[in-house]
């Protein structure tokens, strides 16, 4: 089933973010929903980063992000919290 949504309704609802242009990483050394969640956070951190989704058990994160968004500040964000991270 899909539900469509006003665009409006969306960022009301802080879901704007899943219309946003999708970037999906592969991430090594997460071990725990510990680590997912420092990955998630360093991602959010970037102002170009609308929304991220870490999955430890896969080793993937899933990332909402700008137009302008460049792929490789997200991964040197991932690589900083210790782990390591490609497109």
């Amino acid at each position: 089933m899909v539900v469509a949504a006003p665009l409006g309704e969306l960022k009301a609802r802080g879901l704007g973010w899943l219309i946003m242009p999708m970037l999906d990483l592969n991430i090594t050394g997460m071990t725990c929903g510990c680590c997912s969640g420092r990955v998630k956070r360093a991602l959010e951190a970037l102002p170009e980063v609308q929304g991220a989704h870490v999955d430890h058990d896969r080793g993937r994160a899933t990332v909402a992000v700008g137009s302008d968004a460049n792929p490789r500040n997200l991964i040197e964000a991932v690589e900083a919290v210790g782990f390591g991270c490609s497109p």
